[in-house]
């Protein structure tokens, strides 16, 4: 009976290392995170939907509420897509080979970019164009990347609008994902190593001889 129970439980572990695991992230408006685990899906990110307020009445035409400036959502995604563009280019030489274990499929994003004049039009464009196509570079020189595709645009009309959407799948076995960590985890320590070691090192005054004798002379005359 034990054996039994022992043997359902390693099968069941096996299963759960071995079967691949989905993340689901869509930006539409906001972000929303969900995980396949099997053949159910758990919504990460927001855990719950998020309730409407009540409707409020209409300003009043004598007073307008003054609208609230603010970064675009475009620039906002820009800078997120640099800072992990940054994370991966350091992570690199760690992950190694292990980071091939995980398909990025699905891959979707759409920009259109808008300014002032025509200047920061060409220039904000420019901008995305080159931070967007060197990212998708980083991930199909690390990962395992199908079915890519970037869509950006730039919008000349005056005071015309920006938006920005995006849509993306990872999957990966959790052994994988465990291997990477592992690789993750030694290549950081690997680095950090030196510098721990420096640091736990004996003291000057253990190491210079001329201290320790120094030291004992000291004491030789209170004694």
């Amino acid at each position: 009976m034990v054996r039994t129970i022992l043997l359902i439980l390693l099968a069941g572990i096996t299963v759960l290392l071995v079967w691949p695991v989905t993340v689901h992230l869509v930006y539409r408006e906001g972000l929303q995170v969900r995980l396949r685990v099997l053949f159910v899906w758990i919504p990460l990110y927001p855990s719950k939907p998020k309730k409407s307020p009540p409707a409020s009445p209409p300003p009043s035409p004598k007073t307008p509420s003054p609208a609230k400036e603010g970064p675009s959502p475009v620039r906002l995604v820009l800078d997120h897509l640099e800072l992990a563009k940054a994370l991966l280019e350091q992570g690199e030489r760690f992950l190694g080979r292990a980071a091939r274990g995980i398909t990025l499929h699905h891959l979707r994003l759409w920009l259109l970019v808008a300014g002032e004049d025509a200047a920061q039009v060409g220039i904000r464009f420019g901008r995305a164009n080159a931070l967007c196509y060197s990212l998708l570079a980083v991930l199909q020189r690390l990962f395992t990347v199908r079915d890519a595709r970037l869509d950006i645009r730039p919008n000349f009309l005056p005071d015309g609008e920006e938006w920005v959407q995006g849509e993306g799948m990872a999957s990966a076995r959790p052994v994988v994902l465990l291997w990477a960590a592992l690789c993750l985890a030694a290549g950081v320590l690997k680095v950090l190593w030196p510098v721990i070691r420096k640091g736990s090192g004996p003291s000057p005054s253990q190491t210079n001889p001329s201290n320790q004798t120094n030291e004992k002379a000291v004491q030789s005359s209170w004694q």
